[in-house]
């Protein structure tokens, strides 16, 4: 896992296919879902963190396809 003194680490928004983001400008807000762990959801920036260090884990953004399909998933620590 990473420290948390590092940057959160962030795809560019070129990363990213323009079919799955057409609508979307770099800052715009999303409400990404969470799959386990304590949240329901999280409210991000465009773009999104593509990880989360959570208690008890770490949530890891799962951003294959349109941004409606992008969720969080949660990796107990072991």
């Amino acid at each position: 896992m990473r420290r948390s003194a590092e940057p959160p680490r962030r795809h560019r928004a070129a990363f990213y296919p323009i079919e799955h983001i057409r609508d979307v400008k770099v800052g715009d807000r999303l409400l990404i879902p969470c799959d386990g762990g304590p949240g329901l959801s999280r409210l991000e920036t465009f773009p999104p963190r593509a990880e989360l260090l959570e208690h008890g884990g770490l949530y890891v953004l799962e951003d294959d396809g349109p941004i409606s399909d992008w969720r969080y998933r949660f990796i107990e620590k072991s």
